[in-house]
């Protein structure tokens, strides 16, 4: 019984904002494959391994796990508080807030296209109560980078606008299982979430750049990514979605004016811009952290963290793939969902590899090395005194 407590108190010190980062990854990894598939329907491509059961299975099993994670989270994590009393440093607590909400925001994404139809009436209302919470949350989050930017770490600030993101992304997946009366105003509301965290976030992402950029960690390095790459899908996601809604003209009737026809060409363009910039710095954050050696990078330690901005990049070069209809962005796609899987697969098989050659290594040191002063003498004769002469 005492052992299982001591492993339960064990398992309460990983609940923290590495539990959240695989959440998000659990999350994000499905919603991935089924953006690609989206994609994939505007060409004249098979499916082929797309089709496949065991691929449908694992994403489920995928996408259950990220919501088992993160409902467990909260109840955990306050036992944690109780338990452990050491208490933490207020921009932890900020910190992984924020990382709570874009957790939240990502698992409804993933199931607002995992629902099946049949269940929509009954998770429609606490799906949009959930959203509610989030724009709330994450736009006070925004709003509370200013005043501590001069107080608080870069790297806090940076990460407090990534809820306001991904919340605005969410709303035009939600629209999905919505009434049309519902679905208008949360697109209005997501495209003022946008706009009003565009101009912030990216200011906040070039001082973060400008401070890190001397580290070459690939960690560190990629971080900007899912804000860049969150908005591209931002806009392009409600411009999408906007095209569907707000398909009845409005204006005179000698002058109608399509609305969502003019919402998606302008999510379009800006999508297309984002996207670029993205793109560019995921090649230049490879090419800083190759040029550092990975010297300061703990490459075969899990960091799920990396999940998130390369997910986030695949996501914005699907759009752009289905939207502008391109075959180079749907083939990098797919080197990026390559890139993801290696993440989620190869990244722990190496760390627990790592673990398991550094316990043989013990074992086996252990098992050379002499024993201890007190256990030789122990071992010698009562008659024998240390002190005498042997001759």
């Amino acid at each position: 019984m005492q052992r299982a407590a001591l492993l339960f108190k064990g398992l309460l010190r990983h609940v923290d904002s590495r539990w959240l980062e695989l959440a998000i990854a659990f999350n994000i990894y499905p919603l991935v494959w089924r953006t690609y598939v989206w994609a994939l329907d505007a060409f004249d491509e098979p499916y082929g391994l797309l089709d496949s059961e065991w691929l449908m299975r694992a994403t489920t099993i995928l996408s259950l796990t990220g919501l088992v994670l993160l409902v467990l989270y909260v109840p955990l994590y306050l036992l944690r508080l109780a338990i452990h009393s050491t208490p933490s440093a207020p921009a932890d607590y900020i910190q992984q807030g924020a990382m709570l909400l874009v957790s939240v925001a990502t698992m409804l994404s993933n199931y607002s296209g995992l629902i099946d139809i049949t269940l929509v009436p009954l998770v429609a209302d606490l799906a949009l109560f959930l959203w509610r919470g989030c724009a709330i949350l994450s736009m006070a989050m925004a709003a509370l980078a200013f005043p501590l930017h001069v107080s608080s770490s870069q790297q806090l600030i940076h990460r407090l606008f990534l809820p306001a993101i991904v919340t605005s992304v969410c709303a035009s997946d939600l629209t999905l299982i919505q009434q049309p009366h519902v679905a208008s105003p949360l697109l209005s509301l997501g495209y003022i979430m946008w706009g009003a965290v565009l101009i912030p976030s990216l200011c906040f992402a070039v001082r973060y750049i400008h401070l890190i950029i001397q580290q070459c960690r690939l960690s560190c390095l990629l971080s900007p990514l899912a804000h860049v790459s969150q908005l591209a899908v931002g806009v392009m996601s409600l411009g999408v979605q906007s095209q569907r809604v707000w398909a009845s003209p409005v204006g005179p009737a000698t002058a109608p004016l399509l609305l969502g026809e003019l919402a998606m060409a302008a999510g379009a363009i800006l999508g297309l811009l984002l996207w670029a910039s993205a793109a560019m710095w995921f090649i230049g954050s490879h090419a800083l952290a190759l040029q550092g050696g990975f010297s300061r990078e703990r490459v075969l330690k899990p960091q799920f963290a990396l999940v998130l901005p390369v997910a986030s990049f695949a996501l914005a070069t699907m759009y752009v793939s289905r939207i502008w209809a391109s075959a180079s962005a749907l083939v990098l796609s797919q080197l990026l969902i390559l890139h993801a899987s290696a993440i989620l697969l190869l990244l722990p098989a190496a760390h627990l590899a790592r673990v398991l050659c550094t316990a043989i290594q013990r074992h086996v040191f252990c098992r050379r090395s002499p024993p201890p002063l007190a256990a030789r003498s122990a071992q010698l004769p009562s008659s024998y005194d240390s002190t005498s002469n042997p001759v």
